[in-house]
């Protein structure tokens, strides 16, 4: 569900109906916190549609070295931005007591969804929105998934499968050269980065946020910029 900005006037695209015309969609969860989530609500608010927020209550402890203070930060998700602006909140446990992070429980956040009757559930970013479980199970449960099938997010969320799938059934999308060879193998690498040609990108295939990346411009450095990378990327890609 996006909003364009077409010019002078803000495009809304057509929302999804069933035979009889009704909406499909009058309720939707949103799977997420923060800012993300207020741009949803706003969505929403735009399109007529009821948005539901789920809000945690974590808190973290901890002990000075001595053992003679402890600390205690607490940050009350239901006071929070997005679930003010939310037709409606729900809460879904605490962090630090929960043996899954609420934001990133499957089946709690399904059965959240079944138990306040939306009709479908928006990931936001982050969290479980890359997760092709996440979606499986969202569609398993009679829910609409609002964001990539799971087939998409299977074959195009880690970068050495999407190029393989793009290089074998979408042959005119211009490609970065690279390797992404299963071998982690430092004389391999280095081989492979001869052959692509220098300055390279060493990267995680599964991404991160670009933690990790690092560039490498002459062959002479390659193998102590390979080991000194952070965090550990296994397995790569080469850029």
């Amino acid at each position: 569900m996006t909003l364009e900005n077409t010019g002078n006037e803000l495009h809304l695209p057509p929302l999804p109906t069933d035979p009889q015309g009704r909406p499909l969609i009058t309720r939707i969860l949103i799977a997420n916190r923060g800012e993300i989530a207020c741009r949803v609500i706003d969505s929403c608010k735009k399109l007529g549609i009821t948005s539901i927020a789920v809000f945690t209550d974590p808190y973290r402890s901890s002990r000075d070295p001595h053992n003679t203070l402890v600390l205690i930060l607490v940050f009350r998700d239901r006071s929070a931005k997005h679930v003010r602006l939310a037709e409606e909140a729900f809460y879904i446990g605490n962090i630090s007591t929960a043996t899954t992070h609420p934001h990133q429980d499957i089946p709690l956040l399904v059965a959240t969804a079944l138990k306040v009757k939306a009709d479908a559930i928006h990931p936001g970013y982050g969290y479980l929105s890359e997760n092709a479980e996440f979606a499986c199970a969202v569609q398993e449960a009679g829910l609409i998934w609002i964001g990539p099938s799971p087939e998409s997010i299977s074959v195009l969320g880690d970068k050495r499968s999407a190029k393989e799938y793009l290089n074998k059934y979408a042959r005119g999308v211009p490609l970065i050269p690279g390797f992404g060879g299963k071998s982690q193998d430092p004389g391999v690498l280095k081989g492979e980065a001869e052959k692509i040609g220098y300055p390279v990108l060493v990267k995680a295939s599964a991404g991160g946020g670009g933690k990790g990346m690092r560039i490498v411009r002459r062959s002479e450095d390659f193998v102590e910029e390979l080991q000194v990378r952070t965090p550990p990327l296994q397995p790569g890609t080469l850029v």
